[in-house]
């Protein structure tokens, strides 16, 4: 997939998608955490813990795209520059806050983080290729 340089808030950024963002993957493993939710014999649904992740990520920036559910992996693409990919109030260095905010909304684990930023291709499968 070639990259285009386009013009993002009057300048020229190579690799941005057509309408400006400049896209970061991020993927995120721990086993067996990002589960579907459920519907109880009541209706009532219960979240798992996928829907508990996109929320908190969605609270860190902007989204572009969400993987598919697997319990055990997650896949973003937001846009770099709205994402905080900083420290949190709790996990120091880069992506701490991610961190933080997983822990709070889906439970405690070590959240393995890999971003990919020069390489940004969707599999046909609607994967993210990190390589």
């Amino acid at each position: 997939m070639a990259t285009r340089a386009l013009k993002v808030h009057g300048r020229v950024v190579a690799g941005s998608f057509f309408s400006g963002y400049q896209p970061l993957v991020i993927q995120i493993a721990e086993s067996n955490v990002f589960t579907v939710d459920t519907i109880g014999a009541d209706g009532g649904i219960t979240e798992g813990g996928y829907s508990k992740a996109v929320k908190a990520v969605q609270a860190l920036g902007s989204v572009l795209q969400i993987s598919s559910q697997t319990n055990s992996n997650i896949c973003f693409m937001v846009d770099e520059p709205t994402f905080n990919m900083g420290r949190g109030a709790t996990t120091t260095g880069a992506f701490g806050a991610l961190h933080d905010a997983l822990v709070d909304a889906v439970g405690a684990g070590t959240y393995t983080v890999t971003t990919n930023s020069a390489t940004r291709a969707l599999t046909p499968a609607g994967g993210y290729t990190l390589a």
